[in-house]
Parts: structure tokens; C-alpha cells; sequence
């Protein structure tokens, strides 16, 4: 493995104290140890972040292995493969996933059922958060109604190649990293709406001149 860039800064710099390696790009590396993060620092580093990352690591490892158990006694999951994920032993389907109907482990449902669960309160959360900071009523017709309202990419700024959950989308714009004068509050009717007079769907030409079938 090569030796890290040699670690070169002057008083006004903020020491960067970590760094990804693009051929070990699992790892962090120290650049004052030469080590990797989770490994114990060298005496005399500088990096206080190194040892709270190497006790975050020694830490985990002491953690026991959290084990489901289904009715029957035996284990609810077992791995794909040595080092593969976790996956249901009837079904072999990984554990946050809808189980097939010839699934025979209650367990896999029920552990299905309370992780949909905590992922729909977090989305509704953050959703909030972000209502909250757009101003919490559509910009249109003024309805403050949650259950319809929704984030709207107001010009081509707010437009980015998303490829995520609506979740990340609305922690991105909750802890800054969007722009949130891009964005707006629409309810549904109002988006669609803004959507065919900005130009991002358009009507077909013969629509235009063909009012269509009278009732």
C-alpha cells in the first residue's frame, strides 16, 4: 500500500484529519499515524476525532450480536453466504423486505411490520420539519392540509438528478444541503398545475385543437 500524502499546513489551514484511500475505499486512514481510523493512535496524534473513532470501533465490537428468534425456537434469519446479509430462512428474503405468502416464520412479518413502521414515522418527521421551514401552506389556493401538501422544485435550480428515497430528499433540505429558497409548498392540484404552466409536461398539440368527446 502506498504512503499517504505527507501532511502539509499552515496556521491559518484547519487540519483535515482523515482522508479515503480511492483504492480502499472502505477504509479511513490517519494522516498523522498512517493507520487506519479505527485502529488505536499512535502517541503524539494531534487528531482527537482518531481516538473517538477508534473507541466508537473497540465499542462496537464488545456489542453482542442481536439475534431474532421466531416461536419455534429457531433462529428467524441466517446469512447469505459467510459474509452475505442477513436473510429469512423460509423464505430467503432479507428481513426488511415483505415476506412471500409461503413464508412460514411469523416472525419475519412482524419484524417487517415494526421496521416499515419506523421508517414511515421518519419520513413523516422530517416531512414536517421541512413544511415547517417552507412555511407550512401552499403557495397556491393557502391549504395547510399536511396530507396533501408537497415540496416542489420551484425553476430548473431546485431540479437535481435524485436518485433516493423522498426521505433523504427531505433530510438534504432540512440540514441545508439543498437550497431552500428552490423550493416551495404546493398542494397536489396546484403542482400538477405548475408543472404544465413552467413547461415540465406539456399537452399533446392535437389536445390543443380537439376539445375531445362531448359527454
Amino acid at each position: 500500500m502506498c504512503e499517504p500524502e505527507a501532511l502539509s499546513l499552515t496556521s491559518s489551514e484547519s487540519p483535515k484529519w482523515s482522508y479515503p484511500d480511492r483504492r480502499f475505499a472502505y477504509a479511513k486512514f490517519c494522516l498523522s499515524c498512517k493507520t487506519r481510523a479505527a485502529s488505536h493512535p499512535l502517541s503524539g496524534c494531534p487528531y482527537p476525532e482518531h481516538e473517538a473513532q477508534f473507541e466508537r470501533a473497540r465499542m462496537m465490537k464488545k456489542s453482542p450480536r442481536i439475534r431474532f428468534k421466531s416461536k419455534n425456537g429457531m433462529g428467524l434469519y441466517e446469512r447469505d453466504g459467510k459474509y452475505g446479509k442477513p436473510v429469512c430462512r423460509s423464505c430467503r428474503k432479507a428481513l426488511n423486505c415483505l415476506p412471500l405468502p409461503s413464508c412460514s416464520l411469523e416472525g419475519h412479518r412482524e419484524y417487517y411490520e415494526k421496521a416499515r413502521e419506523k421508517l414511515r414515522n421518519i419520513h413523516w418527521k422530517v416531512k414536517i420539519a421541512v413544511i415547517k421551514m417552507l412555511g407550512r401552506e401552499c403557495v397556491g389556493c393557502g391549504i395547510t392540509d399536511i396530507r396533501i401538501l408537497q415540496v416542489n422544485h420551484r425553476g430548473s435550480e431546485g431540479h437535481v438528478l435524485w436518485n433516493r428515497s423522498s426521505t433523504k430528499f427531505f433530510k438534504w433540505i432540512a440540514k441545508g444541503k439543498l437550497p431552500l429558497q428552490a423550493y416551495d409548498l404546493r398542494c397536489a392540484n396546484c403542482n400538477v398545475l405548475y408543472e404544465y404552466e413552467s413547461g415540465h409536461i406539456a399537452v399533446p398539440e392535437w389536445l390543443l385543437t380537439d376539445p375531445g368527446p362531448k359527454p
